[in-house]
């Protein structure tokens, strides 16, 4: 059986090498001379029936072969992770390294709840938190880099190999600065808004798309736009010191209006917000720690929602 006389030092220096596309650096990473990592990979392609790595100028080429046996190695390596975690676990309780990729939408209420959950619940997992939009994170998920990702869903990108746990909806809210002239109206309307400058969210977010097709559905002219930017700090600096007006998350809209360091308008978007939610590799299964990180995501988003 090829099972029998596969080594899982075999299965990683085929990932070093698909990973570096060099032998040499390979060989290096596994501790292997490089007349040694040459012999394991032409014994391994003599039990696999087949060619791993095309050589070419620009290194060290995955095939077609190649492409489907990563596929196996990572999954092979991840559950034996997985397994030795769980057994560590059962002796030790739950442990682990969790990476989370998390979209800068869910920072301000849902990420710090769940963190001082997972501190309280499980002080030996150890989280490290990466932010950015949801698609940039997808190839660090499916390599097993990154565990999973926490985000608002989005509609203009399909998450195929990747399983959606909806957490609950949070609506965006429009704010400007404390003194901003619409503060001073009792009755500011999203066409009043649209008379002054605005920030938008990124091309292809959530937040865009509700913005724009309010803007649309009232039949309003789109604003002019000062400035695209992904970040709500940056966003809060610049409206602090501007006629600017944007969208928030409405949890971190309330969070800097109740300190004063913005305005929310009485504003309705009146579109659906887009859920926030869970996104995992549907071919990995999670290790212990991950699951304990995610149902603390499940536990915080409940009580959320119940606000």
């Amino acid at each position: 059986m090829i099972m029998n006389r596969l080594r899982f030092r075999d299965l990683r220096l085929v990932q070093e090498i698909y990973r570096s596309g060099s032998l040499r650096v390979a060989a290096e990473n596994t501790n292997l001379t490089h007349p040694g990592a040459s012999k394991i990979l032409k014994d391994l392609e003599h039990i696999i029936g087949g060619e791993l790595f095309k050589r070419s100028s620009k290194g060290m080429e995955p095939t077609e072969i190649c492409e489907r046996f990563i596929v196996f190695a990572n999954q092979l390596t991840q559950y034996t992770t997985n397994y030795l975690a769980d057994f560590n676990e059962a002796n030790n309780g739950v442990a682990g390294k969790v990476i989370i990729g998390i979209n800068p939408g869910v920072i301000s209420t849902l990420l710090p709840e769940t963190v001082s959950f997972v501190k309280e619940r499980y002080p030996n997992i150890q989280l490290e938190l990466v932010d950015g939009p949801a698609i940039s994170f997808l190839p660090a998920v499916k390599s097993g880099k990154v565990d999973f990702i926490i985000s608002r869903l989005s509609y203009t990108h399909g998450f195929e190999e990747f399983d959606e746990e909806l957490l609950y909806k949070e609506p965006f809210a429009i704010a400007c600065r404390r003194d901003h002239p619409l503060t001073q109206m009792e009755k500011p309307t999203l066409q009043d808004a649209a008379r002054y400058p605005w920030i938008y969210p990124p091309t292809g977010s959530s937040a865009l798309y509700e913005l724009l097709q309010a803007f649309r559905l009232q039949d309003i002219e789109l604003p002019k736009v000062q400035l695209t930017s992904i970040s709500a700090y940056a966003n809060k600096a610049i409206v602090m010191k501007s006629d600017n007006c944007t969208i928030f998350p409405g949890s971190f809209a309330r969070q800097e209006h109740e300190i004063g360091s913005i305005s929310i308008l009485d504003i309705d978007l009146a579109v659906e917000p887009t859920p926030i939610a869970i996104l995992k590799y549907r071919h990995r299964v999670p290790s212990s720690a991950t699951e304990s990180v995610i149902d603390a995501f499940r536990t915080v988003a409940k009580e959320l929602a119940a606000k």
